[in-house]
């Protein structure tokens, strides 16, 4: 069976009976701040640089207004809503950049799956519709 990080979690969290989050989280975010849930499935992927990422991990109050660019503020929130849930209960989180939110968390596990460019290629185009000439900039975007 071939999967992807999606589907896999899903198993996963079936089998260990606890929650799952995926596209939940952007929910969660948009439930709790007021960007769009639009905007964060668009912007939610990109990386904080340092200095962001040393103040959510250091539990600063980083403040969530003019002086962040949207990017980084929707990054913060979307960090302080993985931190808190994974503290709460056993679940999985596929992306978001939870592996990078929660690395130096104990008791979390990583899973990284791979797969070669024209595997990717091939499932983008046969599991989502993406045609073969958006393929390879879809895969760009959420890999």
């Amino acid at each position: 069976m071939v999967v992807g990080g999606h589907n896999l979690g899903k198993i996963l969290a079936k089998q260990l009976g606890i929650t799952f989050y995926d596209k939940e989280l952007i929910t969660l975010v948009a439930g709790e701040t007021n960007f769009s849930e639009d905007f964060i499935s668009e912007n939610e992927q990109k990386l904080p640089n340092s200095l962001l990422y040393q103040m959510i991990m250091q539990d600063y109050e980083a403040p969530l207004n003019k002086s962040m660019s949207y990017d980084d503020a929707l990054f913060v929130a979307q960090s302080r809503i993985i931190r808190r849930i994974a503290s709460e209960k056993p679940c999985i989180i596929v992306g978001r950049c939870a592996d990078y939110i929660l690395k130096d968390r104990p008791n979390t596990i990583n899973v990284f799956l791979y797969a070669n460019m024209e595997f990717k290629i091939n499932r983008v185009i046969n599991e989502y519709g993406v045609s073969s000439d958006k393929a390879l900039e879809t895969i760009k975007q959420t890999d």
